[in-house]
């Protein structure tokens, strides 16, 4: 939780892009929990180390642009009450945030490559909708 560690946050204004993390930022993968809302974990754990939302002002919007970090350190504390851990598929499932009406769905994949302690995870994120219920390896 917050309250626990340093909360780090930055936010892009050209890219109106608010980045938090718990503690010093860190390599970690992102998991879109709903539209714009990424939040950072670090494998095999689900507990969030940081999170990012994307159009910032367009969701939470401030009438003084000199209050935006204020704004977004109550919201990145209010998501993070929510979102202490990375939801599991069932749980996602069950509240519904998975729906018809989503124009894209997930795609994640990770893979190694050099030899360690020089090994790199590679992300693969959203992609348009596929018709077949299945992908099979050789269609990725």
């Amino acid at each position: 939780m917050a309250s626990d560690h340093v909360l780090d946050l930055s936010y892009d204004e050209d890219g109106d892009v608010l980045y938090a993390s718990l503690g010093s930022p860190q390599a970690a993968l992102s998991y879109e929990v709903t539209k714009d809302i990424w939040l950072d974990y670090v494998p095999p754990s689900r507990a969030v180390v940081g999170l990012t939302v994307i159009n910032f002002l367009a969701h939470y919007p401030v009438e003084d642009n000199g209050q935006v970090l204020t704004m977004a350190r109550a919201v990145v504390q209010d998501l993070l009450r929510q979102y202490p851990s990375v939801p599991s598929d069932e749980e996602m499932q069950a509240a519904k945030i998975i729906s018809e009406d989503n124009p894209y769905i997930q795609s994640f994949t990770s893979g190694v490559s050099g030899i360690w302690p020089d090994r790199s995870t590679i992300y693969v994120g959203g992609t348009s909708p596929i018709q077949s219920p299945r992908i099979q390896s050789s269609q990725v």
